[in-house]
Protein backbone atom coordinates (compact mmCIF):
# COMPACT_ATOMS: atom_id res chain seq x y z
CA UNK A 1 0.00 0.00 0.00
CA UNK A 2 2.69 2.92 0.26
CA UNK A 3 4.50 1.59 -2.53
CA UNK A 4 1.42 2.07 -4.60
CA UNK A 5 0.81 5.69 -2.22
CA UNK A 6 3.80 7.21 -4.04
CA UNK A 7 3.16 5.35 -7.70
CA UNK A 8 -0.51 6.66 -7.57
CA UNK A 9 1.10 10.28 -6.52
CA UNK A 10 3.18 10.39 -9.54
CA UNK A 11 1.04 9.25 -12.00
CA UNK A 12 -1.07 12.31 -11.06
CA UNK A 13 1.27 14.70 -11.39
CA UNK A 14 1.95 12.94 -14.19
CA UNK A 15 -0.74 13.49 -15.92
CA UNK A 16 -0.84 16.86 -15.04
CA UNK A 17 3.05 17.19 -16.36
CA UNK A 18 2.48 15.69 -20.41
CA UNK A 19 -0.81 17.34 -21.02
CA UNK A 20 1.06 20.54 -22.87
CA UNK A 21 2.67 17.67 -24.94
CA UNK A 22 -0.29 15.49 -25.81
CA UNK A 23 -0.90 17.02 -29.39
CA UNK A 24 2.66 16.05 -30.13
CA UNK A 25 3.32 12.57 -28.73
CA UNK A 26 -0.40 11.70 -30.17
CA UNK A 27 1.41 12.72 -33.43
CA UNK A 28 4.05 10.80 -33.06
CA UNK A 29 2.31 7.77 -32.05
CA UNK A 30 -0.23 8.31 -34.94
CA UNK A 31 2.85 8.51 -37.95
CA UNK A 32 4.93 5.80 -36.02
CA UNK A 33 7.81 7.71 -35.70
CA UNK A 34 10.73 7.83 -33.11
CA UNK A 35 10.78 10.34 -30.80
CA UNK A 36 13.82 12.97 -31.26
CA UNK A 37 13.69 15.12 -28.66
CA UNK A 38 15.32 14.42 -25.21
CA UNK A 39 12.00 16.09 -23.32
CA UNK A 40 9.61 14.16 -24.84
CA UNK A 41 11.47 10.78 -24.72
CA UNK A 42 11.95 11.24 -20.63
CA UNK A 43 8.56 12.18 -20.82
CA UNK A 44 7.38 8.76 -22.65
CA UNK A 45 9.72 6.85 -20.21
CA UNK A 46 8.43 8.42 -17.06
CA UNK A 47 4.88 7.43 -18.58
CA UNK A 48 5.52 3.54 -19.35
CA UNK A 49 7.50 3.26 -16.40
CA UNK A 50 4.92 4.75 -14.04
CA UNK A 51 2.26 2.21 -16.32
CA UNK A 52 4.08 -0.80 -15.61
CA UNK A 53 4.17 -0.30 -12.07
CA UNK A 54 0.69 0.84 -11.40
CA UNK A 55 -0.92 -1.87 -13.35
CA UNK A 56 0.85 -4.44 -11.90
CA UNK A 57 -0.07 -3.45 -8.42
CA UNK A 58 -3.72 -2.52 -9.76
CA UNK A 59 -3.65 -6.55 -10.91
CA UNK A 60 -3.45 -7.92 -7.21
CA UNK A 61 -5.12 -5.44 -5.28
CA UNK A 62 -8.51 -3.48 -5.36
CA UNK A 63 -6.93 0.16 -5.30
CA UNK A 64 -8.28 3.14 -7.55
CA UNK A 65 -6.74 3.06 -10.52
CA UNK A 66 -5.15 7.12 -10.86
CA UNK A 67 -6.53 7.29 -14.99
CA UNK A 68 -2.63 7.01 -16.94
CA UNK A 69 -3.83 4.01 -18.67
CA UNK A 70 -6.69 5.88 -20.39
CA UNK A 71 -3.60 7.67 -21.80
CA UNK A 72 -1.53 4.44 -23.11
CA UNK A 73 -3.21 4.39 -27.00
CA UNK A 74 -2.22 8.21 -27.12
CA UNK A 75 2.07 7.55 -26.06
CA UNK A 76 4.94 6.32 -28.29
CA UNK A 77 7.48 3.88 -26.92
CA UNK A 78 10.56 5.86 -25.98
CA UNK A 79 13.59 5.89 -28.00
CA UNK A 80 16.03 3.53 -26.30
CA UNK A 81 18.84 5.30 -28.72
CA UNK A 82 18.73 8.43 -26.88
CA UNK A 83 19.10 7.14 -23.47
CA UNK A 84 23.14 7.10 -21.99
CA UNK A 85 24.95 5.33 -19.56
CA UNK A 86 22.74 2.12 -19.43
CA UNK A 87 23.74 -1.51 -20.38
CA UNK A 88 22.67 -3.03 -23.53
CA UNK A 89 21.28 -5.43 -22.12
CA UNK A 90 18.93 -3.30 -19.99
CA UNK A 91 17.69 -0.98 -22.97
CA UNK A 92 17.10 -4.02 -25.29
CA UNK A 93 14.86 -5.32 -22.52
CA UNK A 94 12.73 -2.37 -21.66
CA UNK A 95 11.09 -2.19 -24.88
CA UNK A 96 10.27 -5.89 -24.31
CA UNK A 97 8.36 -4.92 -21.11
CA UNK A 98 6.23 -2.24 -22.64
CA UNK A 99 5.40 -4.93 -25.16
CA UNK A 100 4.21 -7.59 -22.76
CA UNK A 101 2.44 -4.82 -20.92
CA UNK A 102 0.65 -3.47 -23.61
CA UNK A 103 -0.17 -7.40 -24.90
CA UNK A 104 -1.59 -8.00 -21.29
CA UNK A 105 -3.49 -4.57 -21.13
CA UNK A 106 -5.40 -5.70 -24.80
CA UNK A 107 -6.19 -9.03 -23.56
CA UNK A 108 -7.98 -8.00 -20.79
CA UNK A 109 -10.03 -5.36 -22.53
CA UNK A 110 -10.38 -7.18 -25.51
CA UNK A 111 -11.32 -10.62 -23.83
CA UNK A 112 -13.38 -9.12 -20.60
CA UNK A 113 -14.23 -5.72 -20.89
CA UNK A 114 -17.49 -5.05 -21.62
CA UNK A 115 -18.66 -4.41 -24.89
CA UNK A 116 -18.67 -0.51 -25.66
CA UNK A 117 -20.74 -0.10 -28.84
CA UNK A 118 -19.95 3.51 -28.69
CA UNK A 119 -16.75 2.56 -29.65
CA UNK A 120 -14.99 1.52 -32.86
CA UNK A 121 -13.95 -2.76 -33.31
CA UNK A 122 -10.93 -2.24 -34.95
CA UNK A 123 -7.59 -3.55 -33.82
CA UNK A 124 -9.50 -5.84 -31.15
CA UNK A 125 -8.70 -9.91 -30.13
CA UNK A 126 -11.49 -11.98 -31.86
CA UNK A 127 -9.83 -15.33 -31.63
CA UNK A 128 -7.96 -16.87 -28.50
CA UNK A 129 -5.38 -18.01 -31.75
CA UNK A 130 -4.44 -14.50 -32.43
CA UNK A 131 -3.78 -13.78 -28.67
CA UNK A 132 -0.93 -16.36 -28.64
CA UNK A 133 0.42 -15.84 -32.03
CA UNK A 134 1.06 -12.08 -30.82
CA UNK A 135 3.59 -13.15 -29.08
CA UNK A 136 4.99 -17.17 -29.54
CA UNK A 137 7.03 -15.84 -32.39
CA UNK A 138 9.36 -13.63 -30.64
CA UNK A 139 9.15 -10.75 -32.95
CA UNK A 140 8.59 -8.33 -29.86
CA UNK A 141 11.75 -9.11 -28.17
CA UNK A 142 15.40 -8.59 -29.12
CA UNK A 143 17.79 -11.70 -30.08
CA UNK A 144 19.23 -11.93 -27.45
CA UNK A 145 16.07 -11.81 -24.85
CA UNK A 146 14.15 -14.69 -26.71
CA UNK A 147 13.62 -17.89 -25.76
CA UNK A 148 11.89 -21.58 -26.80
CA UNK A 149 9.20 -22.51 -24.60
CA UNK A 150 10.72 -25.88 -23.47
CA UNK A 151 13.91 -23.46 -22.27
CA UNK A 152 14.70 -24.11 -18.58
CA UNK A 153 13.96 -20.76 -16.50
CA UNK A 154 16.26 -17.78 -16.81
CA UNK A 155 19.27 -17.76 -14.94
CA UNK A 156 19.62 -13.60 -15.45
CA UNK A 157 16.81 -11.08 -13.64
CA UNK A 158 16.34 -9.01 -16.58
CA UNK A 159 15.58 -12.30 -18.83
CA UNK A 160 13.46 -13.86 -15.93
CA UNK A 161 11.15 -11.14 -15.65
CA UNK A 162 10.66 -10.96 -19.12
CA UNK A 163 9.78 -14.56 -19.21
CA UNK A 164 7.67 -14.20 -16.11
CA UNK A 165 5.79 -11.43 -17.91
CA UNK A 166 5.13 -13.52 -20.60
CA UNK A 167 4.09 -16.54 -19.21
CA UNK A 168 1.68 -14.44 -17.28
CA UNK A 169 -0.06 -13.56 -20.36
CA UNK A 170 -0.19 -16.75 -21.87
CA UNK A 171 -1.95 -18.05 -18.13
CA UNK A 172 -4.56 -15.51 -18.81
CA UNK A 173 -5.07 -16.75 -22.22
CA UNK A 174 -5.58 -20.10 -21.64
CA UNK A 175 -6.56 -19.85 -17.77
CA UNK A 176 -10.46 -20.16 -19.02
CA UNK A 177 -10.23 -23.21 -20.66
CA UNK A 178 -8.71 -25.01 -17.17
CA UNK A 179 -11.78 -23.44 -15.28
CA UNK A 180 -14.14 -24.93 -17.89
CA UNK A 181 -12.90 -28.62 -17.07
CA UNK A 182 -12.86 -28.16 -13.61
CA UNK A 183 -16.54 -26.90 -13.23
CA UNK A 184 -17.68 -29.77 -15.53
CA UNK A 185 -16.01 -32.21 -13.71
CA UNK A 186 -17.37 -30.89 -10.23
CA UNK A 187 -20.62 -30.68 -11.93
CA UNK A 188 -20.35 -34.19 -13.17
CA UNK A 189 -19.22 -35.67 -9.81
CA UNK A 190 -22.41 -33.77 -7.86
CA UNK A 191 -25.02 -33.51 -10.57
CA UNK A 192 -24.79 -36.53 -12.89
CA UNK A 193 -28.15 -37.22 -12.66
CA UNK A 194 -29.85 -33.95 -11.98
CA UNK A 195 -32.20 -32.67 -15.14
CA UNK A 196 -30.99 -29.51 -14.41
CA UNK A 197 -27.30 -30.37 -15.09
CA UNK A 198 -25.44 -26.59 -14.55
CA UNK A 199 -24.00 -25.47 -18.18
CA UNK A 200 -20.16 -24.25 -18.08
CA UNK A 201 -19.77 -20.69 -18.22
CA UNK A 202 -17.30 -19.02 -20.00
CA UNK A 203 -15.35 -15.69 -18.70
CA UNK A 204 -15.18 -14.39 -22.65
CA UNK A 205 -17.53 -11.92 -23.96
CA UNK A 206 -19.89 -12.75 -26.03
CA UNK A 207 -17.97 -11.52 -29.50
CA UNK A 208 -15.27 -13.35 -28.67
CA UNK A 209 -14.47 -16.87 -30.96
CA UNK A 210 -13.15 -19.55 -28.43
CA UNK A 211 -13.96 -23.29 -27.96
CA UNK A 212 -16.37 -24.33 -25.08
CA UNK A 213 -17.62 -27.44 -23.44
CA UNK A 214 -21.05 -28.38 -25.16
CA UNK A 215 -24.51 -27.45 -23.12
CA UNK A 216 -25.19 -31.25 -23.90
CA UNK A 217 -21.96 -32.56 -22.83
CA UNK A 218 -22.80 -35.34 -19.92
CA UNK A 219 -19.10 -36.91 -20.05
CA UNK A 220 -15.60 -36.52 -19.98
CA UNK A 221 -15.62 -37.68 -23.45
CA UNK A 222 -17.61 -35.42 -24.74
CA UNK A 223 -15.59 -32.56 -23.82
CA UNK A 224 -14.24 -30.53 -27.19
CA UNK A 225 -10.74 -32.11 -27.77
CA UNK A 226 -9.67 -28.11 -28.40
CA UNK A 227 -10.81 -26.90 -24.96
CA UNK A 228 -8.98 -29.68 -23.09
CA UNK A 229 -5.60 -28.98 -25.70
CA UNK A 230 -5.82 -25.02 -24.56
CA UNK A 231 -6.37 -26.12 -21.41
CA UNK A 232 -2.72 -28.23 -21.34
CA UNK A 233 -1.25 -25.01 -22.72
CA UNK A 234 -2.38 -23.53 -19.75
CA UNK A 235 -1.33 -25.83 -17.29
CA UNK A 236 1.99 -25.09 -19.12
CA UNK A 237 2.00 -21.46 -18.71
CA UNK A 238 0.79 -21.92 -14.85
CA UNK A 239 3.81 -23.78 -14.30
CA UNK A 240 6.40 -21.60 -16.32
CA UNK A 241 4.75 -18.51 -14.61
CA UNK A 242 5.28 -20.02 -11.23
CA UNK A 243 9.19 -21.10 -11.42
CA UNK A 244 10.36 -17.95 -13.63
CA UNK A 245 12.92 -16.69 -11.15
CA UNK A 246 13.68 -20.33 -10.09
CA UNK A 247 17.00 -20.19 -12.10
CA UNK A 248 17.87 -17.04 -9.74
CA UNK A 249 19.13 -18.91 -6.84
CA UNK A 250 17.58 -19.14 -3.61
CA UNK A 251 18.51 -15.41 -2.83
CA UNK A 252 15.54 -12.99 -3.14
CA UNK A 253 14.78 -11.80 -6.81
CA UNK A 254 15.57 -8.21 -6.93
CA UNK A 255 11.87 -7.19 -8.45
CA UNK A 256 9.70 -4.15 -8.71
CA UNK A 257 6.54 -6.24 -7.22
CA UNK A 258 7.16 -8.64 -4.42
CA UNK A 259 4.33 -8.97 -3.15
CA UNK A 260 2.47 -9.25 -6.46
CA UNK A 261 4.96 -11.94 -7.62
CA UNK A 262 4.28 -14.05 -5.01
CA UNK A 263 0.06 -13.41 -4.66
CA UNK A 264 0.68 -14.77 -8.52
CA UNK A 265 2.91 -17.66 -7.71
CA UNK A 266 0.50 -18.67 -4.87
CA UNK A 267 -2.70 -18.42 -6.89
CA UNK A 268 -1.03 -20.25 -9.89
CA UNK A 269 -0.56 -23.92 -7.52
CA UNK A 270 -3.99 -23.32 -6.21
CA UNK A 271 -5.27 -23.86 -9.88
CA UNK A 272 -2.41 -26.36 -10.59
CA UNK A 273 -3.51 -28.32 -7.46
CA UNK A 274 -7.01 -28.65 -8.36
CA UNK A 275 -5.80 -29.84 -11.85
CA UNK A 276 -3.55 -32.33 -10.20
CA UNK A 277 -7.09 -33.78 -8.43
CA UNK A 278 -9.24 -33.56 -12.12
CA UNK A 279 -9.64 -37.10 -13.63
CA UNK A 280 -8.99 -35.16 -17.15
CA UNK A 281 -6.30 -32.33 -16.38
CA UNK A 282 -4.20 -34.37 -13.85
CA UNK A 283 -2.40 -35.96 -16.99
CA UNK A 284 -0.34 -32.60 -17.40
CA UNK A 285 0.71 -32.12 -14.20
CA UNK A 286 3.71 -33.98 -12.66
CA UNK A 287 3.55 -34.97 -9.52
CA UNK A 288 7.59 -34.11 -8.73
CA UNK A 289 7.45 -31.12 -10.34
CA UNK A 290 4.63 -29.78 -8.23
CA UNK A 291 6.32 -30.91 -5.20
CA UNK A 292 9.04 -28.73 -6.25
CA UNK A 293 6.88 -25.97 -7.16
CA UNK A 294 5.67 -25.87 -3.51
CA UNK A 295 8.82 -26.16 -1.76
CA UNK A 296 10.19 -22.86 -3.39
CA UNK A 297 6.99 -21.13 -3.52
CA UNK A 298 6.73 -21.26 0.10
CA UNK A 299 10.35 -20.86 0.42
CA UNK A 300 9.94 -17.52 -1.51
CA UNK A 301 6.71 -16.17 0.51
CA UNK A 302 8.60 -17.05 3.79
CA UNK A 303 11.83 -14.86 2.65
CA UNK A 304 8.71 -12.03 1.16
CA UNK A 305 6.14 -12.19 4.21
CA UNK A 306 6.31 -9.96 7.36
CA UNK A 307 4.48 -11.11 10.25
CA UNK A 308 1.03 -9.57 10.04
CA UNK A 309 1.56 -9.89 5.79
CA UNK A 310 -0.94 -11.20 3.54
CA UNK A 311 1.52 -13.21 2.26
CA UNK A 312 2.11 -15.24 5.46
CA UNK A 313 -1.27 -16.77 5.25
CA UNK A 314 -0.81 -17.13 1.77
CA UNK A 315 2.00 -19.49 2.53
CA UNK A 316 0.44 -21.09 5.79
CA UNK A 317 -2.75 -21.80 3.25
CA UNK A 318 0.02 -23.50 1.06
CA UNK A 319 1.63 -25.49 4.05
CA UNK A 320 -1.68 -26.94 4.13
CA UNK A 321 -2.62 -27.47 0.92
CA UNK A 322 0.70 -29.51 0.49
CA UNK A 323 0.16 -31.51 3.23
CA UNK A 324 -3.42 -32.11 2.25
CA UNK A 325 -2.15 -33.30 -1.52
CA UNK A 326 1.18 -35.55 -0.58
CA UNK A 327 0.79 -36.06 2.84
CA UNK A 328 3.91 -34.27 3.89
CA UNK A 329 4.60 -31.58 6.89
CA UNK A 330 6.87 -29.51 5.61
CA UNK A 331 7.77 -28.67 9.65
CA UNK A 332 9.62 -31.74 10.02
CA UNK A 333 11.89 -31.18 6.80
CA UNK A 334 14.53 -28.99 7.68
CA UNK A 335 14.25 -26.56 4.74
CA UNK A 336 11.23 -25.87 6.18
CA UNK A 337 12.27 -25.25 9.74
CA UNK A 338 13.12 -21.73 9.88
CA UNK A 339 10.10 -19.47 10.10
CA UNK A 340 7.25 -22.19 10.28
CA UNK A 341 4.66 -21.92 12.65
CA UNK A 342 5.54 -23.88 16.23
CA UNK A 343 4.16 -26.77 17.45
CA UNK A 344 0.17 -26.70 18.44
CA UNK A 345 -0.04 -23.46 15.88
CA UNK A 346 -3.35 -23.38 13.27
CA UNK A 347 -2.44 -23.50 10.29
CA UNK A 348 -5.46 -22.84 8.27
CA UNK A 349 -6.82 -25.71 6.09
CA UNK A 350 -7.50 -25.05 2.58
CA UNK A 351 -11.22 -25.74 1.13
CA UNK A 352 -11.69 -29.03 -0.32
CA UNK A 353 -10.41 -29.23 -4.04
CA UNK A 354 -14.07 -30.83 -5.01
CA UNK A 355 -15.49 -27.72 -4.70
CA UNK A 356 -15.90 -25.27 -7.79
CA UNK A 357 -12.86 -23.71 -8.49
CA UNK A 358 -12.99 -19.96 -7.73
CA UNK A 359 -10.27 -19.06 -9.68
CA UNK A 360 -7.50 -17.18 -7.88
CA UNK A 361 -5.46 -14.59 -10.10
CA UNK A 362 -2.28 -15.66 -11.73
CA UNK A 363 -2.28 -11.64 -11.48
CA UNK A 364 -5.68 -10.75 -9.30
CA UNK A 365 -8.70 -12.42 -7.91
CA UNK A 366 -12.05 -12.65 -8.54
CA UNK A 367 -15.42 -12.15 -7.11
CA UNK A 368 -17.18 -10.23 -10.58
CA UNK A 369 -19.94 -10.93 -13.26
CA UNK A 370 -19.05 -14.19 -15.32
CA UNK A 371 -16.58 -14.71 -12.79
CA UNK A 372 -14.13 -12.21 -14.11
CA UNK A 373 -10.89 -12.15 -12.04
CA UNK A 374 -10.54 -9.12 -10.16
CA UNK A 375 -7.50 -7.87 -12.12
CA UNK A 376 -9.31 -8.01 -15.55
CA UNK A 377 -12.29 -6.37 -14.23
CA UNK A 378 -10.08 -3.64 -12.49
CA UNK A 379 -8.44 -3.29 -15.69
CA UNK A 380 -11.57 -2.94 -17.85
CA UNK A 381 -12.88 -0.16 -15.01
CA UNK A 382 -10.22 2.49 -15.35
CA UNK A 383 -9.95 2.65 -19.16
CA UNK A 384 -12.07 5.31 -19.38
Amino acid sequence: MESFAFIYMASHKLQAIMRPSLDKMRRIKRNSELIQETEYNQLALTFWTCLQLESDLIAELQLPPSGLLSYEDDMPHPNMSLLQGFDQRILDSYPGQLYLRTHLNRIHRMFYAPEDPAKPCKDKFRNVDLVSDAVSGMDWVAPSFAFREDDPPADDILAARLRAKYWGAQVITYRPFIRQILQFSHSLKNHASSPNFPSVSSEFRQDITAPAIHPKARTHGDIDPQVVELAKKGIKALIESTRAFHGLGDKRPIITNVFGTAHAQWGNLLILSAAFRDPILRTYVDEELLRTLFHKTIQFLRQSATATSALRTDMHILEGLQRDLFSYDPRTNSSFSIGTSAPGCYTPRPVSMAAPLQMPHSTGDQGYPRSMPHHLQMNSSYRQ
